[in-house]
């Protein structure tokens, strides 16, 4: 296993590379090591993240990202103002390069996934995303 050094690293390349997929594991992985070390709300930073390039990327969510993320939360006891603060302090409308919604809509999304209703989530997301590729010069799907 590599250690969060060596995938920080990684990630830095594997973003700026455009390789948004190996980038998301990255993501993932860091995750990982950062539940491990009891670092909940750090772990739960990285998911989000790792949440909304799966979205706005690839127009997706991914169930055990979500149920990862879910664990996350209770794990670290947040309250969901203080969730949805963390959300907007870690995600910006420049994380990642495409964006097929707004931050806030983005944050709404993930709640709604955490609340167990994934198939609306998901509904949402693919609307999102035709009317992203009906808008002219809209960024295509990567």
């Amino acid at each position: 296993m590599q250690t969060f050094t060596e995938l920080s690293k990684q990630s830095a390349k594997h973003l700026k590379e455009g390789m948004l997929r190996h980038y998301v594991r990255d993501m993932k992985q860091m995750s990982d090591i950062l539940s491990e070390e009891g670092l909940r709300t750090d772990e739960l930073k990285f998911l989000m993240i790792a949440f909304c390039f799966e979205m706005n990327c690839f127009a997706e969510i991914d169930s055990a990202l979500v149920e990862k993320t879910r664990d996350a939360v209770v794990a670290s006891g947040m309250t969901e103002n203080e969730l949805e603060q963390l959300y907007l302090d870690t995600v910006r409308p420049d994380t990642t390069p495409r964006r097929i919604m707004e931050t806030w809509d983005s944050l709404y999304v993930l709640k709604l996934c955490i609340d167990g209703r994934e198939n609306e989530a998901r509904e949402i997301v693919s609307k999102s995303d035709r009317e992203m590729q009906n808008l002219p010069n809209a960024a295509k799907k990567i």
